[in-house]
């Protein structure tokens, strides 16, 4: 590593480091979501499909209109637009199949089949690891 001799050097190290730091963040956050939310879809109880074609993705809004997918389907049915996530977005997962918080929580008759406590969970685990990995990056 370069030694740094004066201040205005070491804002340029520091500013070139922070833009290097929110791409590889960004890039993270966007494959881990990706990833997540295919994870989301596989997990999904599939004994028609309907539940499973039925997830639709938002970032930072609230979705309106949400339509019924009217067959089978599986994670290329579901919606998941190319969107651009930055750090600090809020992403809102839908489903608005009647039966899906059944599925999730389970009923008298029907055990739990958990998707999305268990994606939740994944998706912290790596999340965890991408800041540990982040944060242990040196300046070069």
């Amino acid at each position: 590593m370069k030694r740094i001799k004066s201040g205005s050097e070491f804002n340029k190290v520091m500013l070139s480091y922070s833009k290097e730091t929110e791409k590889m963040a960004t890039l993270a956050l966007q494959k881990m979501s990706n990833d997540a939310f295919r994870s989301l879809v596989m997990r999904t109880a599939r004994e028609y499909g309907f539940a499973r074609s039925n997830w639709e993705v938002s970032v930072n809004t609230p979705l309106e209109g949400l339509k019924k997918h009217p067959g089978p389907g599986s994670y290329s049915d579901a919606a998941y637009p190319s969107i651009s996530i930055v750090a600090g977005d809020v992403i809102i997962l839908y489903n608005n199949t009647e039966y899906i918080i059944h599925l999730e929580m389970g009923t008298a008759r029907q055990r739990a089949q958990p998707m999305v406590e268990p994606t939740y969970r994944e998706l912290l685990s790596v999340a965890k690891a991408v800041s540990d990995r982040l944060s242990r990056t040196r300046m070069r």
